[in-house]
């Protein structure tokens, strides 16, 4: 029989092997009826709902994706890349003595690409750590001692962090880095310590850190979505296993918690539905727990579009500019529950791929006879988390030049439709629908429904970032809710010294840090004990600063985010 030491190392072989398939699973039962149902190798409960489970994958890339289907396939996340505290309010609630806030027992979550431990804004005085944490998944474990029970990855405390700043060389007790340097920039600028020579401050100065360091996707996925090489990108049963992490460690430390997420895809159905954004939902109305979510940079890039069949077209052609050398890309139509929509292709050359028949989980292999080009088609007809028709496509060299989607609609009545491709890291700049649509782009799991998602404006110039991710959902309901500062905004390079960064994930590592504060007030300082990250949300919306504009509002949410006005409008609501 095998020992525990030696199941762990298994187990940790298989999560990290190409060789065995991810799938997120939503099943019920014992170990043995989920063993002989699912036949895995390797299994890891995502609290109450969920599972990661591990296959051997025996066939190609369409093989894995078909055998569990759309849902249980993990999705692929891109990154989302001092003015800025005076523009927010924190300066005028530091200013204020009977406030004074900077996050003191917060606990502060990053879900990214790591954190560089040993940069000094995140160092108390006496050169300990304010890092509660890392979970760097990128490094094999070397026993199973790893905390709170993962099965990979390895984990390093505070008092692994405080020995090895103790030490003359850190990185070999804690060898966890941030080559990238996007996960140390948001971490600073949510919590980073004042550092008054180079005039920069995180938000919560006083708060704690937990960080899990995402390992990268396997190379199977990245296959199957095509994903270019060398572009960060990672799986969403990670995320939610690192979610976990942070949930774990927060309970043990009996703090309040923010968890800032600075990373999307353009997956799914845009109305929150995706495993991630229900297991976020799942615990957002506790007390003491926020989410805040970045809505994406894909306002701007093409990648949305909007169809809506008012007469009695037979079909319409959905034309999308293929950009040279676009290695391929899956793309997704979304429509509602009352109507079956097909579709077929036209390739830039002519050749007509005729309209394939919407079946039941009905999928088509097909390859162009005059162009290298080959496309996969899949639909389901309801969608098992969702309940609405979902098409898949996926080319794979495709030819560049103008594509046609013909769609075909369904029925009579409501038949509008969505379609998506993928986020702009993940496809050539020049690969966009002609005739898209900048509403509903904001990325999973920004749809989060009780999560605060942010979006990016101009702090100097009171403009909206170009490229922030616009609503509302699919269905309608508001997001995002607020924006924030997201357009060059100064924080921590990842090599030391300070540099700027624009993005979305900025904006919500600065609601994060804003969050913090409220928390420190509600619950450690016992103003209103009741905070949950629904509470909470609604409390900035109050008080965000709002123009000469229709609210809520599909770019501006309700409004820019000004903790300072929300502390204000807590005199009369509290």
């Amino acid at each position: 029989m095998a020992t525990d030491i030696e199941a762990f190392q298994a187990c940790q072989d298989i999560i990290y092997s190409n060789d065995y398939a991810d799938y997120i699973i939503q099943a019920v039962g014992g170990s043995e009826e989920l063993k002989r149902a699912y036949n895995y190798e390797c299994i890891k409960r995502i609290g109450n709902r969920y599972q990661a489970i591990y296959v051997d994958r025996k066939g190609d890339v369409l093989h894995t994706f078909e055998r569990f289907g759309y849902r249980s396939f993990p999705k692929v996340y891109g990154l989302m890349d001092q003015s800025a505290l005076e523009a927010i309010g924190v300066n005028r609630v530091r200013r204020q003595p009977y406030l004074n806030l900077r996050g003191q027992d917060i606990l502060i979550g990053f879900i990214d690409t790591g954190i560089d431990y040993r940069n000094p804004i995140f160092s108390n005085a006496d050169n300990t750590t304010r890092i509660a944490g890392i979970w760097d998944q990128t490094i094999p474990a070397v026993d199973n001692t790893n905390e709170f029970g993962f099965r990979f990855g390895t984990t390093y405390t505070e008092e692994d962090i405080n020995q090895a700043l103790a030490s003359e060389d850190p990185l070999s007790i804690v060898p966890s880095v941030d080559t990238i340097g996007h996960g140390t920039f948001l971490a600073g600028i949510a919590a980073g310590n004042e550092d008054m020579i180079n005039d920069f401050s995180g938000v919560a100065p006083s708060s704690n850190i937990a960080m899990v360091k995402l390992k990268e996707a396997k190379e199977y996925i990245k296959e199957f979505y095509q994903v270019p090489d060398g572009v960060p990108c990672y799986q969403e049963n990670d995320l939610m296993l690192a979610i976990s992490y942070l949930l774990n460690i927060a309970e043990k430390l009996v703090r309040p918690l923010v968890i800032c997420i600075g990373l999307g895809t353009s997956s799914g159905d845009h109305n929150g539905d995706s495993y991630l954004e229900d297991f976020i939902d799942s615990f957002s109305g506790f007390v003491g727990l926020c989410t805040t979510i970045a809505a994406g940079n894909e306002g701007n890039r093409g990648h949305h579009y909007y169809g809506d069949f008012t007469s009695d077209r037979e079909y319409e052609d959905v034309e999308i500019n293929v950009a040279p050398d676009e290695k391929g890309f899956v793309m997704e139509l979304w429509t509602g529950p009352l109507h079956t929509f097909s579709i077929g292709l036209i390739s830039p050359g002519g050749e007509y791929i005729d309209r394939i028949p919407p079946r039941l989980n009905q999928r088509q292999r097909i390859s162009f006879l005059l162009e290298p080009t080959q496309a996969y088609v899949y639909y389901e007809l309801s969608e098992k988390q969702s309940g609405n028709e979902l098409i898949v496509i996926r080319l794979v060299n495709p030819t560049p030049g103008i594509w046609k989607v013909r769609v075909f609609p369904g029925g009579n009545g409501d038949r509008r439709y969505n379609m998506w491709l993928p986020i702009h890291d993940f496809i050539k700049d020049q690969t966009k629908f002609l005739r898209p649509n900048p509403e509903t782009t904001i990325t999973s799991p920004g749809y989060t429904r009780r999560a605060t998602t942010m979006g990016a404006y101009n702090h100097i110039t009171d403009s909206l970032y170009v490229n922030s991710g616009h609503g509302f959902a699919a269905e309608g309901f508001v997001k995002p809710d607020l924006v924030a500062p997201g357009v060059d905004v100064y924080g921590p390079a990842e090599n030391g010294g300070y540099t700027t960064k624009s993005g979305t994930s900025i904006s919500t590592a600065l609601a994060a840090g804003s969050i913090a504060l409220l928390l420190e007030w509600g619950i450690v300082l016992e103003n209103d004990i009741s905070m949950s990250g629904f509470k909470i949300n609604r409390f900035l919306v109050r008080g965000a600063r709002r123009g000469n504009l229709n609210y809520p509002n599909p770019e501006w949410g309700y409004g820019e985010l000004d903790i300072y006005n929300t502390f204000d409008s807590l005199r009369t609501t509290v």
